[in-house]
């Protein structure tokens, strides 16, 4: 095998550039940076409002007072993450112990959240980690306690309680029933 030549690393080609390049008048070659600098010193413009495609202007009218606003996606909780898939696993079969049960069935969306309160705070105080909220699925999996057990416990008090939630595992109920995993409470001093 004949050895190989040494690399050129395109140094030919780069010469042949820069012997064509004619280089810029020095007035023109910080004119981009001299811009950007003369921008940020003045005071940002208010943002225009688009028109719209038919040319017609566009009004922008504050809402008047006494009309309540939309909610807002910053006025909702941020959703408690999901339990890490270790531990779902582990649930799921049987090798960690649910401490305790709470089956939601029949119950109204008032006495469910009410009922769900009081069973946190017990836990709570026990000091118990995993626990199994059945809500049932609902008609068509389109259940209201299934639907507002994730809003419950993203919302104070519950989300100072709980530390992450997800559906249970088929032989705990699956869809229709959740692991919570709570926080420990500090022991008081004897």
């Amino acid at each position: 095998m004949a050895p190989r030549p040494p690399k050129d690393d395109g140094k030919q080609a780069w010469d042949k550039v820069t012997e064509q390049a004619t280089p810029l008048d020095p007035k023109k070659q910080n004119r981009h940076i001299e811009k950007t600098a003369s921008k940020l010193e003045k005071k940002p413009k208010k943002a225009a409002v688009p028109e719209p495609l038919s040319g017609s202007p566009v009004s922008v009218k504050p809402a008047p007072k006494g009309v309540p606003r939309a909610p807002f996606e910053a006025d909702k909780p941020p959703p408690l993450p999901q339990i890490e898939q270790k531990s779902r696993r582990r649930l799921g079969r049987g090798s960690v112990d649910i401490e305790a049960r709470l089956d939601l069935h029949g119950f109204t969306a008032g006495e469910a959240q009410a009922a769900l309160t009081r069973f946190i705070e017990h836990c709570f105080v026990q000091r118990f980690t995993w626990v199994l909220v059945i809500t049932g699925k609902g008609v068509r999996g389109e259940g209201v306690l299934r639907k507002g057990l994730p809003q419950w416990l993203s919302s104070p008090p519950l989300s100072n309680r709980v530390v992450a939630f997800d559906a249970a595992a088929p032989s705990h109920g699956g869809d229709g029933a959740y692991y919570l995993r709570l926080r420990k409470a500090k022991r008081q001093p004897e």
